[in-house]
């Protein structure tokens, strides 16, 4: 099975040149403009700290901050649906407490973190490579961030956003960051943050992806971006986001064109969508897509099947796996392909949910 791993060089440049170029980790790595960094899925954890889930915090020694990342990276928990107001936190090498969530592949970094009344992070990067977006579940506050790196190399000077519950917002990558509470309750926020394309296992192109309605073609999918697509990077509450009818899907929904707007280059399908009716019509996702549910609350029906007849009768027989969500709650479609559907519960709020479905690549078949 061969194997692709890409990573960005600067071809004819000296090391002192590089790190002439500034950019939130300029001593360490030189700002690179992010491009395609393909992030296998079979490596072990120390593979990633030292080379994909990368972060610098300001004041802090490398050493020591490695050390408490390592620690709360093995933590990380893996569930199909997890309750973002109570799941049990761990203290961060940033200064807050959270928790690393196992969804989106190793490509993604997820974690739901919570800062007290007046309090601060230190300021810290994700590296060259990242590219955060963030959802606010709880609390309000600002994330302030800047990069050293000069316009040319798309550095920005000091900005910030101001946040309360609902707010989604996104940050170009190599930037230094800081998030504070500036309510009278604990924040509780998700944190995503993008590193590359997800490579799995050879999946045969017609396994991977699959939808009950005959009416969800590549054409009707095309359309729906041309209609429902926002070049922004920042909405102030995703429950109140204007969604457009996809029929075929039975629901309606918003994509967010980040790479026109941040830089961003690993969230290409991330969406605001909610069902138009009791439940959505049945479909299959290739990689590890999830899920943050913004309003309602209900439930989805899994299985890791190959067609729309094998999850039926999974359905029929109770052997599909049941998952219950509500406002708050972060799910997670595991490693597939799997036929899944969203069915809503709540009589007084149409079920809403922000989705990222991360990039992927399958690996190449074996012919020998």
């Amino acid at each position: 099975m061969r194997q692709t791993f890409c990573f960005i060089f600067a071809v004819g440049l000296s090391a002192g040149t590089l790190f002439a170029q500034g950019g939130a980790r300029a001593t360490a790595w030189a700002h690179r403009t992010p491009g395609q960094f393909d992030v296998l899925q079979d490596k072990d954890l120390n593979y990633y700290i030292d080379n994909v889930w990368l972060l610098d915090v300001k004041g802090k020694n490398a050493a020591t901050t490695k050390a408490e990342w390592t620690e709360l990276n093995k933590k990380r928990v893996n569930a199909y649906c997890i309750d973002s107001y109570t799941i049990a936190l761990n203290a961060t090498p940033m200064g807050h407490k959270g928790v690393i969530l196992d969804v989106g592949g190793k490509g993604q970094l997820v974690m739901v973190t919570e800062l007290q009344p007046g309090q601060s992070t230190a300021w810290h990067t994700f590296g060259y490579n990242s590219e955060p977006m963030y959802y606010v579940v709880q609390g309000q506050g600002k994330t302030e961030w800047y990069s050293d790196a000069p316009p040319e190399d798309g550095g920005m000077p000091y900005k910030h956003y101001e946040w309360a519950k609902g707010a989604f917002w996104a940050i170009p990558p190599d930037h230094y960051i800081r998030h504070t509470n500036t309510g009278t309750v604990p924040t509780r926020v998700v944190e995503m943050v993008g590193y590359g394309v997800n490579i799995y296992p050879y999946v045969k192109e017609e396994s991977r992806i699959g939808a009950e309605s005959k009416d969800e073609t590549d054409a009707a999918r095309g359309k729906t971006l041309e209609t429902a697509t926002l070049s922004v990077a920042s909405y102030k509450d995703l429950r109140e986001l204007k969604v457009v009818p996809r029929e075929y899907r039975g629901t309606a929904s918003s994509f967010f064109d980040l790479a026109a707007t941040s830089g961003h280059k690993t969230h290409a399908n991330t969406h605001v969508s909610q069902l138009l009716r009791a439940k959505a019509n049945a479909h299959k996702h290739d990689g590890q897509p999830w899920f943050v549910f913004l309003a309602g609350r209900g439930h989805d029906y899994w299985a890791p099947v190959d067609s729309l007849e094998a999850f039926k009768e999974a359905l029929d027989k109770k052997q599909a796996h049941l998952a219950v969500y509500k406002e708050g709650s972060v799910c997670a479609v595991p490693t597939g392909p799997h036929w899944h559907q969203h069915w809503s519960e709540d009589p007084d709020h149409m079920l809403r949910y922000l989705a990222v479905v991360p990039r992927l690549k399958t690996m190449e078949p074996d012919t020998k």
